[in-house]
């Protein structure tokens, strides 16, 4: 098998140079592995294989609905879907939207990736109480989709300025096709297992999300099963013929991101201190208060924290290791 670390590190480095994609080039940071992760999706396999076709939803601030000419697009060889447009609407208009992205995606000639990008992810949906929730078209887009965090660059570099835009997105095109399209690839996806640490963490990470907010209502068996096949995708995208520990522990990284952010600052911060008030941790964590108060209310139903004394919480001493190990990405 080929190995195809020199394609993609001069892919990261000309993201760096050219977009202003900070730790790209790091091999260990979180912005590396998205890219990974984002250039996985784009393999193409045999349609016998599981999982086929790959589900992302890119968290991160991208606030424009038109991501043509994001870095994240690869100079048009994704076509990603800003879910902006669908907070935007009422619930009854999602199920047009939906509608109408998956009549393009059946009648175009190139079979994208489900690529979603919400720039809002560190706030949760919200409808009126009354209103209809979309459960069926969203079950079909966001709760199918893994999560991948990205801070988007605001710099000089990151800015699409004219005739210089244009000829960056076709090197990029260029770079992304030598390492995803390259005819020494196999068309079977590599071997992977799932491991005991994969279905306990799993377990934690789907008690933690419940099945409150659109975008983290996920089953066990999907999130265990997605996670695995990200782990052979990663271990394809760089030539090896079956997932290694490497790319597993990539996994255990992308299981941290399908956490809510709110809900996994509210389990940091319970797992760190003695105990924590609410009130305090929305003003270090900036988000909602009602969604910070709702949210500590079913943690502790659900038996993740539980409550020291009035109006302090605490995750089980008995567990705090293991949401330790899940919210850092590395398992013990």
């Amino acid at each position: 098998m080929m190995d195809f670390t020199p394609r993609i590190d001069d892919l990261c480095g000309f993201l760096a140079d050219s977009y202003g994609l900070v730790g790209a080039t790091d091999p260990e940071s979180d912005t590396r592995l998205a890219v990974e992760l984002l250039l996985a999706s784009l393999l193409v396999f045999s349609p016998e294989c599981p999982a086929a076709r790959m589900s992302l939803c890119l968290d991160t601030e991208w606030m424009s609905v038109d991501c043509s000419r994001a870095w994240f697009a690869f100079g048009g060889l994704t076509a990603p879907r800003s879910l902006a447009v669908i907070r935007s609407v009422r619930p009854r208009g999602v199920e047009q939207t939906v509608a109408a992205w998956d009549a393009f995606d059946q009648g175009a000639k190139y079979k994208f990736p489900r690529l979603y990008v919400d720039p809002d992810s560190r706030t949760a949906w919200k409808w009126h109480p009354r209103a209809r929730t979309p459960a069926g078209p969203l079950a079909q887009t966001i709760d199918r989709a893994l999560h991948v965090r990205v801070r988007t660059p605001k710099s000089l570099a990151s800015l699409a300025l004219g005739s210089n835009d244009d000829s960056r997105r076709s090197r990029l095109a260029y770079l992304t096709r030598k390492v995803v399209e390259s005819e020494v690839r196999q068309a079977a996806m590599p071997k992977t297992t799932a491991t005991r640490e994969l279905a306990y963490y799993t377990e934690l990470c789907v008690r933690a999300c419940g099945m409150s907010y659109p975008g983290y209502r996920f089953d066990w068996v999907w999130l265990a099963s997605a996670c695995a096949f990200a782990s052979a995708r990663l271990a394809a995208l760089y030539g090896k013929a079956h997932a290694d520990a490497r790319s597993q522990a990539k996994a255990a990284r992308v299981l941290t991101w399908q956490l809510p952010p709110w809900t996994a600052w509210i389990i940091g911060q319970a797992n760190d201190a003695t105990a924590f008030e609410p009130r305090q941790l929305v003003a270090l964590g900036g988000y909602d208060r009602e969604t910070v108060r709702r949210d500590v209310r079913r943690l502790v139903d659900a038996g993740v924290l539980h409550t020291v004394a009035k109006g302090t919480y605490r995750t089980y001493k008995d567990e705090t290791p293991a949401w330790g190990a899940l919210l850092s990405g590395v398992w013990e």
